[in-house]
């Protein structure tokens, strides 16, 4: 069952461009979208639009802290 779900989040993961890879990894690691942006040289806004699109593309719930739940389990 475990690899199951390991190879689920890699199938996951592969749906995302490495803009988005990168976001998820900075956002398991609990940083702000102020802070991911100035990590990886974008506006916070622009942020916050990759996040919407990795939710939609990870087919999460648009509830509050839905993707940070999702890359602390499965990064």
């Amino acid at each position: 069952n475990d690899e199951l779900q390991i190879n689920e989040s890699e199938t996951a993961l592969e749906t995302l461009n490495l803009t988005e890879r990168k976001i998820v990894e900075l956002i398991a690691e609990q940083k702000s979208n102020k802070q991911i942006g100035e990590t990886i040289f974008m506006s916070e806004r622009t942020v916050e639009w990759h996040r919407r699109n990795i939710i939609e593309k990870l087919d999460l719930p648009k509830e509050k802290n839905s993707l940070l739940k999702w890359a602390m389990t499965n990064l």
